[in-house]
């Protein structure tokens, strides 16, 4: 089916291509709007202008981005309302795939996407950070990982190696977010697994002076260095 621009009920201008089989996935997994949807937040510009996408190219790739487990029907419309680069996040959802405990990740995306009234991105963040040690020459271990230490539970979000270097990891959209206690748990499980290296990356700057105590009592009690680390987020 060709899909053109319209005026007065019109077709003005062929735009693109939609084969069948995928506008009907489109209409079926998404809604029928979002064949108009997806045309005008991925292929034509104001004035008739071409983006670069075409209709197939897009619903491919939120198709596979379904398959990887973005499987919740609000999180897919929310990506395409917000118009996020698709073809970026289904290389981010495949690099956490591909980890020990991604398929964990992906359920708290898919869930967090889904969720209008408390979404926050930030396990889609973490998903970035992933994607980006992964293509800054670190291998990925585990993500999404429990742990058991003296001053309680806690999860370590990303464990990375480079070299020799084992790091751990902890990812916060919003810096000020970041919390004291976690950050201690963090040092003394680090210490516990002969680990000297934390790293904080956020996308959003928010001082937090009680974080910044905890991370010099990590360096004084555990002698682990805590490292911050801004990393914009391409989702927002």
């Amino acid at each position: 089916m060709l899909i053109g621009l319209f005026e007065d009920s019109k077709v003005v201008k062929e735009i693109t291509y939609a084969s069948k089989d995928l506008a009907e996935w489109v209409s079926n997994k998404l809604g029928k709007d979002y064949i108009g949807k997806i045309v005008e937040k991925y292929v034509v510009k104001s004035g008739g202008l071409k983006k670069g996408y075409d209709f197939d190219e897009v619903a491919k790739t939120l198709k596979r981005i379904y398959e990887l487990g973005i499987t919740n029907g609000n999180a897919r419309r929310f990506i395409v309302d917000k118009g996020w680069d698709v073809r970026k996040l289904e290389k981010v959802l495949e690099d956490v795939k591909s980890v020990r405990g991604g398929d964990d990740l992906i359920r708290r995306i898919n869930a967090d996407l889904g969720n209008e009234r408390a979404r926050t991105l930030g396990p889609l963040y973490e998903a970035e950070v992933v994607n980006h040690l992964k293509r800054s020459g670190w291998k990925v271990e585990e993500v999404e990982k429990d742990v058991v230490t003296s001053l309680g539970n806690t999860e370590i979000d990303i464990i990375a190696k480079k070299g020799l270097e084992t790091v751990l990891i902890e990812c916060k959209r919003s810096f000020g977010g970041v919390k004291p206690s976690q950050i201690l748990a963090q040092a003394e499980y680090a210490k516990s697994k002969n680990i000297r290296k934390i790293y904080v990356y956020y996308s959003r700057d928010a001082y937090n002076p009680r974080v910044m105590s905890a991370i010099r009592e990590a360096k004084s009690k555990y002698g682990v260095d805590i490292e911050l680390v801004q990393l914009s987020s391409e989702f927002n």
